[in-house]
């Protein structure tokens, strides 16, 4: 039997009724639980119903924070939560619309799932039998699926979560729930021309594991999967892992591109956007497809007024995210006032609306026109105090970049803290033709090493050592040999720790900073004072020292090997032979080496460590005998 997927859960079958008793107790003021309807309701709700249109949706559980983390002041009345990607039964819906409903009247907003609509419409129907005011309404905003999918339709998925700000603002408006009287200002029709104006679509690195089942394997390391839903089924197609640019391309494409798109967007429509995570994406990841769908949508001529980044409905730990569309400007916001006797269509022109209202009001009829644009922004921005919904950014309608300082540049760094030319020890050009060779040499080999420094520093760390080590091998081979000058020792070791430092950042960036640096002090000294410098600067500002599996477990045998060399004589190859020797023995001794530095320090020691090298000892060590053959292979010429 396979193992099951890891979880913090007690059993798989509480899980659901422990997560909501688990909301209920951490947040009382806010959500009261309904045990045995899986309901979650505002602990306010008798104060609410008599006021306003309450706002009811639901769904099955593993979707979170939706549904259950929207209830409370500003958005949900009630939330009904089925088992993990199952709806709720009809009694339990049927539970939440007899305990939130008032006088005012009660919106059901259900996803386009049959399961859902089947047993959600049962209970509305009930409902409607025993004399409450109900009025539910359908969201199916998935734009994977083609049009002529069959009866299921599209799916509903992330973009519901805006629907339901819309309807919910709204009701705390004072709306009412749908009276022909207010000719479509109401919680109803502004729920559904939000509904009929947004679009979702989402890319799935990885599947999401179920609680109590084994972690599913449908998509390997390489694949991933485009317009899928939030049940962990399998997306519309496969294909290969792209970049984030072009599968935010993809998204977009789906929604608002195509000969006939499902949201078709004029030149300057205002437009919201929401980047949802789906559960265990990284906000870094969020932050790079925010970045992509917003350039993207200003190259097609949208104008975004506002941006949602987060978990807003998710599925469960999937690997994933989707990515919302809501246009603002609705087509057909306000229709004809044929009971009026007036026949006009209401636009975004101050003149016409003025007409609109100069006839209403020879009826007797006082009206408030706004833009549609500016009323769905309004019901977003309204105040609500469910913790999980934090607004989203607001953008003008022109949004201008503002000039960013541009930082000094790694050669006019190296420039301002270089010595004079007289101070500076010039490097005659065969020499500098072996610093050139050994430089390249060192930098092709930690990037070779790249996948293996990776895989230690996984065990053995944060998993970051390999592309650390990588990115400042790779900015040393594009860097302008200004910015790292071969005839100039200083300056060579100062190019070094600017650019190679720079561009590997975090603390393998400073040390490396460090090491140059505090070496290029001691370049008219020779080659073992300049390791010596560094390597005591290292150790003074980092407080570790050899002994701590650490690099400079590599650093320091490699440091005392050469000054011996010097003090009898050898120099040249030959005494960076002796000193490598020393290096690599110093970071194979690593091995099973108890950390007492580093985030390797947090690391049990025993089998975790015994055959797994420190991977910084371990780059200095590759580093240093690429250096060594490349001078071999340049004496032998």
């Amino acid at each position: 039997m396979e193992p099951v997927s890891k979880k913090f859960i007690n059993a798989a079958a509480d899980v659901v009724v422990e997560q909501l008793e688990g909301v209920a107790l951490s947040d009382p003021e806010r959500v009261s639980f309904v045990r045995g309807a899986n309901v979650l309701i505002r602990s306010d709700i008798e104060a609410v119903k008599q006021r306003q249109v309450t706002v009811i949706t639901g769904g099955g559980s593993g979707h979170e924070p939706a549904f259950g983390g929207y209830v409370g002041p500003g958005y949900l009345s009630a939330a009904v939560c089925g088992g993990v990607f199952a709806s709720p039964s009809s009694s339990a819906v049927l539970t939440a619309i007899r305990t939130a409903g008032g006088a005012a009247g009660v919106l059901v907003i259900v996803m386009n799932y049959t399961g859902d609509r089947l047993n959600f419409g049962k209970a509305v129907e009930q409902a409607k039998g025993e004399g409450l005011k109900v009025a539910m309404l359908i969201v199916g905003d998935d734009c994977a699926l083609p049009r002529d999918k069959g009866i299921t339709g599209r799916r509903g998925i992330a973009g519901t979560i805006l629907v339901q700000k819309v309807a919910c603002a709204a009701a705390e408006a004072g709306m009412a729930l749908d009276e022909a009287s207010t000719w479509q200002c109401s919680v109803l029709a502004e729920a559904t021309q939000a509904a009929e104006n947004v679009g979702t679509m989402g890319v799935a690195l990885t599947v999401c594991s179920l609680p109590g089942q084994p972690a599913n394997a449908r998509l390997d390391a390489a694949t991933i999967e485009v317009g899928l839903g939030i049940h962990g089924e399998p997306g519309v197609k496969r294909q290969p892992l792209a970049p984030a640019d072009e599968l935010a391309a993809v998204m977009l494409e789906g929604i608002v591109g195509g000969a006939d798109p499902y949201l078709p967007l004029k030149q300057d429509e205002q437009v919201v956007v929401m980047v949802n995570n789906l559960g265990g994406s990284t906000k870094i990841e969020e932050a790079i497809v925010s970045r992509a769908v917003l350039k993207g949508l200003a190259q097609r001529g949208a104008c975004v007024r506002r941006v949602f980044c987060g978990h807003f409905m998710t599925a469960l730990d999937m690997c994933g995210i989707s990515v919302t569309v809501m246009r603002l400007e609705f087509r057909n916001f306000m229709t004809a006032l044929d009971m009026c006797g007036i026949s006009v269509t209401v636009t975004r022109h101050k003149e016409e609306c003025r007409n609109v209202m100069a006839a209403l009001d020879m009826r007797g009829i006082s009206v408030t026109v706004m833009r549609a644009d500016a009323l769905t922004l309004a019901r977003l921005d309204a105040a609500s105090a469910v913790p999980v919904w934090h607004g989203g950014a607001k953008l003008p309608r022109a949004a201008a970049a503002a000039a960013a300082p541009q930082p000094r540049s790694a050669a006019s760094a190296a420039a301002a803290e270089a010595p004079s030319a007289a101070q500076r020890p010039a490097v005659a050009p065969g020499p500098a033709a072996a610093v050139e060779a050994a430089l390249r040499a060192a930098a092709a080999a930690l990037i070779a090493a790249e996948p293996e420094l990776t895989k230690w520093d996984s065990i053995a760390g944060d998993g970051d050592c390999g592309e650390t080590f990588r990115r400042g091998a790779q900015a040393l081979l594009s860097a302008d040999a200004s910015a790292v000058p071969r005839n100039d020792l200083a300056g060579l070791l100062r190019g070094v720790a600017a650019v190679a430092g720079g561009a590997m950042g975090g603390t393998s960036g400073a040390i490396v900073d460090i090491f140059f640096t505090a070496g290029a002090g001691a370049a008219t000294e020779g080659w073992p004072a300049v390791v010596a410098a560094g390597l005591n600067a290292v150790s003074f500002y980092g407080g570790a020292k050899a002994g701590m599996r650490t690099l400079l477990d590599a650093l320091q045998p490699f440091s005392d090997a050469l000054s011996e060399q010097q003090k009898a004589g050898v120099t040249g190859v030959e005494a960076l032979e002796v000193a490598f020797a020393a290096a690599r023995t110093g970071a194979e001794s690593t091995r099973g080496m108890q950390a007492q530095a580093g985030r390797a320090n947090y690391v049990q020691g025993g089998a975790t460590l015994e055959d797994v090298p420190d991977p910084g000892a371990m780059a200095v060590a590759i580093a240093l005998e690429a250096v060594l053959q490349a001078l071999q292979s340049r004496r032998k010429q």
